[in-house]
């Protein structure tokens, strides 16, 4: 470093710019691995030095009306780097102390501020202390609105280009922003801020493609579950047409987003449509037709959208009407999940697997509701269970035990629901066949399998003598579903058809000792689920009885 100049003004016209200019190229330098901070370390020599030069000047300029404001600024980068480097409590100590003075002269030095108040922000966040962050970055979102829009800005002349920055700052802002509120579950928020942010980008053009569409495709997400399909269509064409290079990864995701965002059409359709004398009625429902979230024309389009199994282009959310309608969103939900599918395969991703075989049974789900023939919601049911049923068989309960509760459960009220419209048609028809029998004994069989899985999953295992049964734990999560499971094992073991009245007395035992269970559970845990099963668990307990004596007077 080169002798200390005694005048200031001299000082700051010399030996300053040229210091600030090494200072800033070494932050610029990409270190090796082993030594990651080299420069930047060495950044801060220089800016401590200046710092240091800067305090030895405070005794004869004490009333200079810029010291305090260099100072500050040298202390502000000082507290940069050592957020850079992870020396978060020197980041802390310098860029408070800076602030404290740069504030003082708002909107003097507001790019800095914002700077600061920013960094502030990201320091806070990563300590997890979101409130915090959420202050700092609030503070910084405020004193950006406060500025005059269009008018000059008071270091404009001297910094060229300082709008510009100011605008990228206060992006910056926002996207922080929306990282907070994500972390603190404030998720309305975050995709608030979030969107915002890829608003800004795209107008400024300062964005990465690939990063812009993983966030526009981040908040498509939670604009499906909120019922807001039209903004996340939105979102996912701006997302689709960004890309400029295919990525496998993006592929499967852009292609899980459409897939939900069709079986979420296709759900609300459904719950809006009532079936009138077999033919589907959907109520009118709103239409977000003026909605423009993207300026389209500032997105070239790349073509990679070209690698999606649909046409984006002209995509609508409105209301289904009618089956034919149902089944063109059906047929693209399901032809974007199986893409999905490609990528998350079950051998290495088998959560992500799950959760698209979930939206798989969401969107036929919906078109049932559609569905008049019967032939077509028996097949509905079982293309649902096809593709249930394999994980039930092959995922481990030691390493999926939660999921495989999920999946027996749902199997099992499947085929309920399969074995009912079975028996409405066997009823229709007047259909007593043997084969007709033996249809209806398998679907309870295959029923009463996946309850029975779902109740066992929990006992408890007794490791000192596996032999004996394991001990029952049922968190309250799970309560009504596992008495629901004995109600239906109940019913199930009652509607069983066979022609040796031995039989069916021990089916109708078993259907008894259901009921029994889930009367005597509700009177010994009173104030649990249980309790709303009391009443009929009982009564069909006490019914059973005189059905098996019945059943045995005709043997």
């Amino acid at each position: 470093m080169t002798e200390i100049t005694t005048d200031l003004d001299g000082y700051l016209s010399s030996e300053y710019p040229a210091q600030i200019a090494e200072a800033e190229r070494l932050c610029s330098v990409e270190d090796p691995e082993e030594t990651p901070y080299k420069s930047r370390y060495a950044a801060v020599e220089i800016l401590q030095g200046i710092e240091s030069k800067l305090l030895a000047y405070q005794s004869s300029y004490s009333s200079s009306p810029i010291l305090p404001t260099i100072i500050a600024l040298a202390r502000l980068r000082i507290g940069i780097i050592n957020l850079e480097t992870e020396e978060n409590y020197h980041a802390e100590q310098h860029i408070t102390q800076a602030l404290d003075t740069l504030e003082q002269k708002w909107p003097a030095n507001c790019l800095q501020v914002l700077e600061g108040l920013n960094n502030m922000g990201i320091l806070w966040n990563n300590r997890t202390e979101y409130s915090k962050a959420e202050e700092y970055l609030t503070r910084a979102e405020k004193l950006y609105h406060s500025l005059p829009p269009d008018s000059p800005l008071e270091d404009e002349d001297k910094q060229p280009g300082l709008r510009d920055k100011l605008e990228a700052q206060h992006t910056r802002t926002l996207f922080y922003l929306a990282q907070v509120f994500g972390y603190s579950k404030e998720i309305t928020k975050s995709a608030q801020y979030c969107l915002k942010t890829l608003q800004r980008q795209l107008s400024s053009g300062a964005y990465d493609p690939l990063e812009w569409s993983k966030y526009a495709l981040s908040i498509a997400l939670y604009y499906t579950l909120e019922d807001m399909l039209e903004h996340a269509k939105q979102c996912l064409q701006a997302a689709s047409w960004m890309v400029t290079a295919p990525d496998p990864v993006h592929t499967a995701n852009v292609c899980l987003g459409w897939g939900k965002v069709f079986a979420q059409q296709l759900t609300n359709s459904a719950a809006s449509t009532k079936l009138v004398a077999g033919q589907a009625i959907s109520a009118s429902a709103h239409d977000d037709d003026d909605l423009c979230l993207f300026d389209m024309n500032r997105i070239i389009d790349s073509g990679w959208h070209s690698f999606l199994p649909i046409s984006i282009d002209k995509v609508s959310m409105k209301m289904v009407r009618s089956l034919d309608e149902a089944r063109k969103v059906f047929d693209r939900g399901m032809v974007c999940l199986r893409k999905a599918h490609e990528y998350y395969v079950l051998d290495g991703y088998v959560s992500d697997y799950f959760s698209i075989v979930e939206d798989m049974c969401m969107l036929y789900g919906g078109l049932l509701v559609f569905e008049t023939s019967p032939d077509a919601r028996e097949k509905n049911f079982r293309d649902r269970i096809a593709l249930l049923e394999p994980l039930s068989d092959q995922l481990s309960t030691e390493h999926f035990h939660a999921m495989l509760q999920q999946i027996n459960f749902t199997l099992g009220e499947l085929y309920v629901e399969l074995y009912e419209l079975i028996v409405k048609v066997m009823t229709q028809t007047k259909d007593q066949s043997p084969a007709m029998a033996k249809k209806i004994n398998s679907i309870l069989t295959r029923s009463t399998k996946h309850f029975q899985l779902f109740i066992k999953s929990f006992e408890k295992r007794n490791k000192q003598d596996p032999s004996k049964p394991g001990t029952l734990e049922i968190d309250p999560d799970n309560m009504e579903a596992y008495v629901t499971a004995r109600m239906h094992l109940g019913k199930l073991y009652s509607k069983v058809i066979t022609p040796q009245p031995p039989v069916m007395a021990k089916y109708l035992q078993a259907a008894m000792e259901q009921y029994k269970w889930v009367h005597d559970y509700a009177r010994q845990n009173p104030g649990t689920k249980a309790d709303e099963f009391a009443s009929v668990a009982g009564q069909m307990a006490e019914l059973m009885p005189m059905m098996i004596a019945k059943v045995l007077t005709q043997s």
